[in-house]
């Protein structure tokens, strides 16, 4: 799925970074968010941890990384390291920032919507309060 997408949304939680599996994925993400010219992106959720505890400002992920580093060694952590950093740095959603999961979660789906219909040339026609919206394609003479 990360050679395909478009949009990467990791989710940051309090274990993610024990995950050896997780720390890959990110890794390819910020690979290929870098070499895709602004055709790919990251959208990070800070899910009960701070945006400093991904920047490695903080002991909860340095810990995990550290024990890491004796099973993969240095030059794996050190990508994970800087792929965690980066991610860290761009603006995404906090969950203290939201009063439910539910309020998250539209925020995060109604953004993702919105990319969508602006790369698709998408916009609502007839929207009105109660029904779904009818989605059409601009052509090039409007």
């Amino acid at each position: 799925m990360i050679y395909s997408s478009k949009i990467y949304i990791p989710i940051f939680s309090k274990l993610y970074a024990r995950s050896p599996w997780c720390l890959d994925s990110l890794t390819l993400m910020v690979e290929h968010t870098s070499r895709s010219g602004g055709k790919e992106e990251i959208l990070p959720v800070f899910y009960n941890v701070e945006r400093s505890d991904v920047k490695l400002e903080t002991s909860l992920y340095r810990r995990a990384l550290d024990t890491h580093e004796k099973s993969f060694g240095n030059e794996k952590v050190e990508r994970c390291k800087k792929a965690l950093v980066v991610a860290g740095n761009v603006k995404g959603w906090e969950r203290s920032s939201y009063e439910s999961e539910n309020e998250l979660f539209t925020s995060i789906v109604g953004n993702i919507l919105y990319k969508q219909m602006i790369e698709l040339n998408c916009v609502f026609e007839g929207q009105r309060i109660g029904h779904n919206p009818k989605l059409s394609y601009r052509t090039s003479s409007s």
